[in-house]
This record gives C-alpha cells, sequence and structure tokens, in this order.
C-alpha cells in the first residue's frame, strides 16, 4: 500500500496501478516478484533493501577483492 484513499476512488485507483503495472517492463516484474516470493512475511522495502544490499555486497566484494 502506498497511500489511503477515498472509498469511492478504490476502484479507479486499482485500475491506475494495474496499468502502471501492466507497462512495466518484464525484467522488472520478474525481479519484483523474485523479491517478494524469497523474502516472504516480509514487505516489499525490506525484501527490496535485503537484495539490493547483497547484490551490492556481492559486486563489491569482488571489485574490491
Amino acid at each position: 500500500m502506498s497511500r489511503v484513499v477515498p472509498t469511492d476512488r478504490l476502484a479507479v485507483e486499482a485500475v491506475e496501478i494495474a496499468h502502471q503495472v501492466g507497462e512495466a517492463p518484464q525484467r522488472t516484474l520478474e525481479t519484483t516478484k523474485r523479491y517478494l516470493t524469497r523474502n516472504q512475511g516480509l514487505g516489499f522495502e525490506d525484501s527490496f533493501r535485503i537484495e539490493h544490499d547483497d547484490v551490492f555486497d556481492n559486486f563489491l566484494g569482488g571489485a574490491i577483492g
């Protein structure tokens, strides 16, 4: 959830978000799904932080080592 909307705007907001998701590149959708499924029970932000930090640490570890 990114924001609270009035009840009468729920359907409109849902359709707008669905259109945005549908316009995302396939790779973005696959990556987002992977983040959420690997870290079940965590929200997107926590999952993203874990995935980002792992990639960043691995990249830096390889570049520095």
